[in-house]
């Protein structure tokens, strides 16, 4: 099984790379599972446990993260296919950093947010 692994910060940018997830493998992860590691980020300060998430399992497709209790401000995603990927699960990161950046820039002078594609 082919897989790519990566941290992510959960913060917008985690938004962002769910977001660009969800379009390049045209899967929708649950709404409560994505929320649930943010709440369980905020609640794992001073646990000893680890959190693990399944956003998406199919026969071909998997995504997990999960979320160690030494460091609850990053999640480690996870995805993992039958077949080759070509997703560049780095790329996405890459991308959603430049427009959390962006996003950031913007409403802090004020002016309209454009984001850029994916």
């Amino acid at each position: 099984m082919a897989a790519e692994t990566e941290y992510v910060t959960i913060d917008n940018q985690l938004r962002l790379v769910l977001f660009g997830l969800e379009c390049r493998l045209d899967v929708e992860f649950a709404p409560d599972v994505v929320e649930r590691i943010f709440a369980d980020s905020d609640s794992l300060r001073g646990d000893s446990r680890e959190k693990r998430y399944t956003l998406w399992s199919g026969p071909r497709l998997k995504v997990t993260g999960v979320v160690a209790a030494y460091e609850p401000e990053d999640v480690l995603l996870t995805v993992e296919s039958n077949k080759p990927l070509s997703l560049s699960l780095s790329a996405i990161i890459k991308r959603a950093k430049i427009q959390c950046y962006r996003l950031e820039r913007y409403q802090a002078s004020g002016t309209p947010f454009v984001p850029l594609p994916f």
